[in-house]
């Protein structure tokens, strides 16, 4: 009996052996995809030749390939292979195998300027237009917050209630509490590690992206420690020490100068803007200490999509970047440079920290420009689409998006129109509400008809559909001649810009960008309350392996808290 017992025991641990070694070549086949990319030809063609990728495998790639180009579908014409060109590259590294609970891989999306009001713009405007780029489907910003998990953020600092983005920024990325104008320093000016540096000991890769100036605040908060923000040439050199793995955004004023093109005289054929620094100049040259760091530096948006290394930096403007109302071709979108981020950092065996910044939602909210800041809301939730397919593939991967403060204190709201108005809009189909009795122009009035403008949902379509700024509305009447400036000239140059055909009598010549703001968002029902920062509290969510995360109500300082314990969690 006893040999009987010892012969199934033998063959039982046989079999379990035999099983086990049957499986591992399938998790090492998932964990060389997770750092190979198809612009390494050598490590493609050794994958190739282990296994062809499951049926399974293919059709999840073609998913992700799809869901992201259809959001592409939003983006302006002449820009529609955004998207889909990094739905490429995401699909290129994402592993179709369970996630590695070694790996730590952190995307921390901040959104400047983003607060409650203005994200809203982007959830209503796929739930409400039907006609809409995302047929009736949410926005991935929305999907998320149901999908994930959300936190209630405020955001003050030390001593006050409203903040910039320097101490907002440094408080997200080190945890200590400071003031306003310091940069990665708490309130008695001593260095503070921020979370790129944490993961940077722990062995990770790290990157900053920006559509600003990689200078600004908010990615100089991940990168420099400083007095005050507007040490931009300190903050420039201290990317030298940084050493993070991917860099990208504007600030090339800030790394070149006359010296660097005496020295390099190639560089004037490959920076489109150079004639920039021909009439403005350079701060400093680093180029060259860039290249003994071994960066791989690029200019446009062609370098960014050929490159294949290690260590990337990417300078696409002179200082900030364009909007994405007006932005370039030669200029890579936040969505393209998010995928490319994602590609080189994928390399690193232990993981990454990646800080996105979609930072030129704050420059256009300060401006109160509606169609703009509904530009740069789209183009953040496509990037978002990406990071979600690249989650989905890699389940260990944390997103954490958040706002460093509001701007702008916008809404809508209701209004007493003319009957002029209302006749007007009634013939173009706008939604309308009209009673009998009531207030009139701020008095109650009997017996008479009140129309009343809701701001219809459509107002959104129309915000997504702006083609110009109030800036350059302006600069077009600023070029007309003075007997040309007449009220029906500038309606029509408003209605290039806005697609909103007004009669003349709402416009005058001398009309400046505050006035044409002004007259966009009398038509729509909106209203900015300042042209600064405001207090208003913050949304955070949590998206991915965020169930460790804490939620709540949260002082911005223990978001980075919360990150920090996922970062260092065994």
């Amino acid at each position: 009996m006893k040999k009987i017992l010892l012969l199934i025991m033998s063959l039982f641990f046989a079999v379990s052996c035999s099983g086990g070694s049957e499986s591992k070549p399938s998790a090492d086949f998932s964990a060389a995809k997770d750092v190979c990319l198809s612009s390494s030809p050598s490590c493609k063609d050794n994958i190739n030749t282990q296994n062809e990728l499951s049926q399974s495998e293919k059709q999840n790639v073609s998913a992700a390939e799809n869901s992201v180009s259809d959001s592409a579908q939003i983006s302006e014409a002449g820009q529609e292979s955004d998207t889909s060109d990094a739905a490429k590259n995401i699909a290129e590294i994402n592993s179709p195998a369970s996630a590695s609970a070694k790996k730590k891989k952190i995307i921390f999306v901040i959104a400047d300027g983003g607060g409650p009001s203005l994200l809203n713009l982007i959830v209503e405007y796929a739930r409400y237009v039907p006609d809409s780029p995302y047929k009736g489907k949410p926005s991935n910003l929305e999907f998320m917050m149901n999908s994930g998990r959300i936190a209630f953020v405020i955001n003050g600092t030390l001593k006050t209630l409203v903040t910039d983005s320097a101490a907002a920024a440094t408080q997200l990325a080190t945890g200590r509490l400071t003031n306003p104008g310091n940069l990665g320093v708490d309130e008695k000016f001593n260095k503070a590690e921020n979370l790129a540096e944490t993961a940077k000991k722990m062995g990770l890769a790290t990157g900053v992206v920006t559509n600003t100036h990689i200078t600004d605040a908010t990615p100089a908060a991940f990168s420099a420690h400083a007095n005050n923000r507007n040490m931009h040439e300190f903050i420039a050199r201290s990317y030298l020490e940084a050493d993070h793995d991917v860099v990208l955004g504007g600030g090339g004023k800030y790394f070149l100068d006359d010296i660097s093109f005496t020295r390099h005289a190639d560089l004037k054929k490959i920076i489109p803007y150079y004639k920039r620094f021909e009439t403005e100049g350079g701060k400093q040259n680093l180029i060259d200490s860039l290249w003994e760091r071994d960066y791989k530096v690029i200019f446009d948006r062609t370098g960014l999509n050929h490159f294949t290394g290690k260590k990337l930096f990417g300078l696409f403007a002179y200082h900030g970047m364009a909007y994405e109302i007006n932005r370039p071709a030669y200029e890579p979108s936040l969505t393209e440079m998010a995928s490319k981020a994602l590609e080189v950092l994928s390399k690193n065996d232990k993981g990454f920290f990646l800080m996105i910044e979609s930072g030129l939602l704050d420059w256009v909210a300060h401006p109160n420009e509606a169609g703009a800041v509904m530009k740069e809301l789209l183009e953040m939730d496509r990037m978002l689409g990406l990071i979600k397919e690249y989650i989905d593939k890699n389940p260990e991967t944390l997103l954490v998006i958040t706002a460093d403060h509001d701007t702008g204190g916008m809404g809508f709201e209701y209004a007493h129109i003319s009957a002029e108005d209302h006749e007007r809009k009634q013939k173009s189909g706008y939604e309308l509400f009209s009673k009998t009795d009531g207030y009139s122009n701020g008095q109650y009035v009997a017996g008479v008809t009140d129309h009343m403008d809701y701001a219809a949902k459509n107002n959104l379509a129309i915000l997504a559909s702006q083609k110009k700024t109030y800036n350059q509305m302006y600069q077009e009447i600023c070029l007309l001649k003075p007997e040309e400036r007449t009220p029906e000239k500038i309606s029509e140059i408003f209605y290039s810009g806005t697609g909103i055909k007004l009669p003349a009598e709402k416009f005058f010549p001398s009309m400046g960008i505050e006035d044409l703001s002004k007259v966009l968002n009398s038509e729509l029902g909106m209203f900015w309350g300042t042209h600064n920062h405001t207090g208003a509290p913050l949304i955070t969510v949590y998206y991915g392996n965020q169930q460790s995360l804490r939620g709540g109500v949260l002082q911005n300082t223990e978001l980075h808290d919360s990150i920090e314990d996922f970062l260092k969690a065994k």
